[in-house]
């Protein structure tokens, strides 16, 4: 059957869920009659699929496609209020996984993200030739040691044993505080900087955003240190990354001394074959198409 399909991703997104978002684009677009793509700041994509920005269109551009683009739309955070009038012409469906806002559509959540009853589930998909082959980041990534980097929750500043840390690593996310002063980096910086000098990703907090974080850098090769996480076991196994025991800043800075040493174990390599297993494009992609089917009650 013919299927036109809108997607619409809000702003305010980070480098690692634009690049989820935009793998999984590409690989369930050939099997689409059309994908449109809509970011709602329009900056910071990278990928073979155009993305428009919905704020740079012009009112009678924007009131054509509400109006005539699509049968079905995807919106992918939060959804603006206008969504909720498509459903009277299309089918809608809407992926939340943070910062939860007013669901617009058919409720749905990206792994690892748990669903509850009223939710569908999305694969998540993370492909390592994107990460790879980005030509982002700055002209001298592959100069310098090792790049530790201190991955924080939307809007949360780094502990304090984290800016204690030596060599001082990194902070991305969060609010970064004096994180931004003591070796900040800018979040389209982090993969060119992990392919030329390597490192190692420490997560205070897990969030679902984080562990696709988590997920990407396993894929460079970055191992992930963390307190026992249900998330990161859903995404990378539990043989994915180090778990860090203890309540202080030195259990973090034993595991970067293992690291440093090369005593610690192949965490990244055993996340990889998780990765790949479990979140493989025909699994993602067929995920993605049910979903879709389900809500035009037709096979896809």
């Amino acid at each position: 059957m013919s299927l036109n399909v809108v997607w619409y991703v809000s702003s305010g997104l980070k480098v690692w869920e634009k690049k989820l978002i935009l793998d999984l684009a590409e690989i369930v677009e050939p099997l689409l009659t059309s994908l449109k793509l809509y970011g709602g700041d329009g900056q910071g994509w990278e990928g073979t699929l155009p993305v428009f920005s919905w704020q740079d269109r012009s009112l009678f551009r924007r009131g054509r496609a509400f109006l005539a683009e699509g049968g079905l739309w995807h919106f992918w955070g939060q959804a603006p209020a206008w969504a909720r009038g498509l459903s009277l012409r299309a089918s809608v469906v809407h992926s939340q996984w943070r910062d939860h806002g007013p669901w617009r559509g058919l409720p749905s959540t990206v792994l690892p993200a748990v669903p509850d009853d009223t939710q569908a589930l999305v694969l998540p998909f993370f492909r390592s030739r994107s990460l790879w082959s980005s030509a982002e980041g700055p002209a001298l990534h592959d100069r310098g040691g090792p790049v530790t980097a201190v991955a924080l929750p939307q809007g949360r500043t780094a502990p304090q044993w984290a800016e204690d840390l030596k060599p001082q690593p990194t902070f991305v996310g969060g609010l970064h505080g004096r994180g931004t002063e003591r070796g900040g980096v800018l979040e389209r910086d982090l993969f060119p900087l992990w392919r030329g000098r390597g490192g190692a990703l420490l997560l205070p907090l897990v969030t679902t955003d984080l562990a696709w974080l988590a997920s990407q850098a396993a894929l460079l090769g970055i191992p992930t240190m963390a307190r026992s996480s249900a998330l990161l076991d859903a995404c990378l196994g539990s043989e994915g990354y180090v778990v860090v025991r203890g309540q202080d800043g030195d259990a973090w800075a034993r595991g970067l001394d293992d690291q440093s040493r090369g005593e610690l174990p192949p965490v990244a390599a055993a996340a990889r074959r998780w990765i790949e297993e479990r979140f493989c494009e025909e699994k993602a992609r067929k995920a993605l198409l049910d979903l879709y089917g389900h809500l035009l009650e037709v096979p896809l």
